[in-house]
């Protein structure tokens, strides 16, 4: 599974992306600046995107192509939720 983690660079997005790494899942850390972003690869993350710079989905479409991520994790809510869940998640039925 990919893991998508908003405020990925939070207390709470580094437990998040600790479990995934532990448990041997792929993780891209979301965070609204380069430098949280590097914190964020710092601490294991397997790719970051800096979602103040552009669009979320784009980004996250260029790591794992079409078919999105399997889950996303979200601590910020608004607009980056909507973008995380709608337009990220590779929805299958």
């Amino acid at each position: 599974e990919i893991v998508l983690v908003t405020a990925a660079a939070g207390a709470t997005g580094l437990a998040v992306m600790w479990q995934q790494i532990s448990s041997g899942q792929g993780n891209i850390a979301a965070a609204g600046s380069d430098e949280k972003c590097k914190l964020a690869m710092q601490r294991g993350a397997q790719s970051s995107v800096n979602y103040s710079q552009g669009s979320l989905k784009d980004a996250v479409r260029k790591l794992v192509g079409e078919g999105g991520v399997n889950v996303a994790i979200d601590m910020v809510g608004g607009d980056i939720c909507l973008e995380a869940l709608r337009r990220c998640m590779g929805w299958s039925v």
